[in-house]
């Protein structure tokens, strides 16, 4: 039986991965051929294929799913700019305000970088998906507009407030009537901190069990849970087995920008992102795909549509390179070829985390002068205090799980202590009286760091 060979390739990746746990979905021929929990979600209670998992990223095809939906109501055009609905809304260039359009934003094509941490927050910081868009205007560009992708997930908080706009409701309603209620997804919803003292698995780093966020995450650009049963739902629709017509599928599956994040291997070729999904070549078939990492979780969903065939991947552990060697490993078995050793290929292939550099001498003023709250228009403030002998730092409400460590004069390491190999330049300025007014954090790769003025 095909279910007990998938199962058997399953629990031996696990085991090769060494994952707390992982949640497994695969469709063929209109049926579910797997659904199934393997290892542990806590430690002590097996996952299931009910078990709760961030589904991160993979939120994404939901969302454009949703917006599609819309469009097939009559309710919004893809290529109408997004100010015919937002009319205060901007970026950073006024021609591009007036252009861009929700095309534009669900293909990740505005020219900016993916500007990571406007999103990301925990304890009491919220944000909404409209606080997300007004910020828009504020982040800076890294490449000419309609020039190339550049994945950002204020992209997706964007549309998600367009729909919002449009329909009345908050996103998770919409989301819920437009997807979630017709494919009887039941379990699903976006996420809520009181969800994980149930059938939830608990995150984890390097094989450490790290805290749940503690604030409710309901933007469309990572905040969905879900599990095994329902994701096989979601995969039977995207293979035009379900509620979602072919002309939705089409505009979700339909290339809309050139991409250059390729897979280092000859056997998958890209063709660009769609609305919410990568449009691979994977050994002479169109592959729709698309990942997702978030603190503790990572995931892959992949549908062959031509075949017929759909995987889904969960896992616990931050990331894990299992949900693509397990999704690559199922595919193979499903569209009949001949397996290639994705497991042993990507586990080989898993980097180290970098090494940060040594500092090499004591600040040269006193810490309390560092000390205050530094404000960057799109993405907040930045408290630095000093305590116990140390500089702290609070922002998003991340507080003890970021750091400053001292480097040279007045730069230092910002560090996310959760994450191993998650360090940023930051460099204190001074005015022209001599005193600390401002701070550059590099936290975003493409550009020059950001300046955060000091209030």
């Amino acid at each position: 039986m095909i279910g007990d060979l998938l199962r058997e390739l399953a629990q031996a990746e696990c085991d090769r991965f060494a994952v707390p746990g992982a949640a497994v979905a695969a469709v063929a021929d209109g049926e579910v051929v797997l659904a199934e929990g393997f290892g542990r979600r806590d430690g002590t209670d097996p996952v299931t294929a009910r078990t709760l998992y961030m589904l991160a990223s993979d939120t994404k095809c939901f969302a454009a799913a949703t917006l599609c939906l819309l469009v097939e109501d009559g309710l919004l055009d893809l290529d109408r700019p997004v100010q015919d609905h937002l009319p205060w809304f901007a970026m950073h260039d006024e021609r591009v305000s007036e252009w861009v359009t929700c095309r534009d934003l669900l293909a990740h094509r505005t020219g900016l970088p993916r500007h990571e941490l406007v999103t990301v927050g925990n304890g009491d910081f919220a944000i909404t998906n409209e606080q997300v868009a007004r910020r828009m205007r504020y982040l800076e560009a890294s490449r000419p507009f309609r020039q190339g992708f550049g994945y950002n997930n204020a992209h997706y908080a964007t549309a998600g407030h367009v729909a919002e706009v449009l329909t009345g409701r908050p996103w998770a309603g919409v989301l819920a009537e437009r997807i979630l209620d017709p494919l009887g997804m039941t379990g699903t919803s976006t996420y809520r901190p009181e969800q994980t003292a149930g059938d939830f698995a608990a995150p984890h780093v390097d094989g450490r069990r790290v805290p749940f966020q503690t604030r409710s995450y309901d933007l469309p650009n990572g905040g969905m849970v879900t599990n095994a049963d329902d994701l096989c739902r979601w995969l039977l629709a995207r293979l035009g087995q379900g509620p979602i017509s072919p002309a939705v599928l089409r505009m979700l599956h339909t290339p809309s920008v050139i991409s250059t994040e390729d897979l280092p291997f000859p056997e998958a070729h890209v063709l660009g992102y769609a609305l919410g999904n990568l449009a691979f070549v994977y050994r002479g078939l169109r592959l729709h795909v698309h990942g997702g990492s978030q603190i503790g979780f990572a995931s892959q969903v992949m549908v062959v549509p031509e075949a017929g065939v759909g995987v889904a991947v969960l896992t616990n552990e931050h990331g894990s390179r299992l949900p693509l060697a397990l999704g690559f490993t199922l595919l193979d078995r499903l569209l009949g070829l001949d397996p290639i050793p994705w497991g042993a290929r990507l586990a080989a292939a898993t980097p180290a985390p970098p090494t940060p550099v040594a500092g090499d001498d004591d600040p040269p003023r006193d810490l309390q002068a560092y000390a205050g709250t530094f404000h960057h228009p799109g993405y907040g403030d930045f408290a630095v205090r000093v305590r116990d002998g140390a500089l702290t730092t609070s922002f998003h409400g991340l507080g003890d799980e970021l750091a400053l460590t001292h480097v040279r004069g007045d730069d230092w390491r910002l560090s996310y202590l959760t994450v191993p190999g998650f360090h940023f330049p930051a460099s204190f300025g001074t005015g022209p009286d001599g005193e600390i007014c401002q701070l550059a954090l590099g936290i975003e790769p493409e550009l020059a760091p950001l300046v955060f003025s000091r209030r």
